[in-house]
């Protein structure tokens, strides 16, 4: 395991390059890039928070494939998923 630097809201794959670019390749330190999610995007229906909330289409055009990245989905729903509902 090691240490991140966590970043949330990252709207296009330009956003991620650039911080990128003062990650040096030999870093222990590692960068989350966070893209968010609600329940209302996952079923392709508008957030009122569209520079926040990218379209599901767009999410594998974000993440990086890439040693330094650590690539997480943020969702935030009202109602939690089915696999979800046993921890609550």
């Amino acid at each position: 395991m090691s240490p991140y630097i966590g970043i949330t809201g990252f709207m296009s794959g330009d956003e991620v390059s650039f911080v990128l670019e003062s990650f040096p390749n030999n870093s222990e330190r590692k960068l989350m890039v966070g893209v968010l999610a609600s329940g209302k995007t996952i079923k392709g229906i508008p957030n009122d928070f569209l520079n926040r909330y990218p379209k599901p289409e767009n999410m594998g055009n974000i993440f990086k494939i890439d040693k330094r990245c650590l690539n997480f989905v943020h969702l935030n729903s009202k109602k939690p998923p089915l696999f979800m509902e046993r921890f609550f």
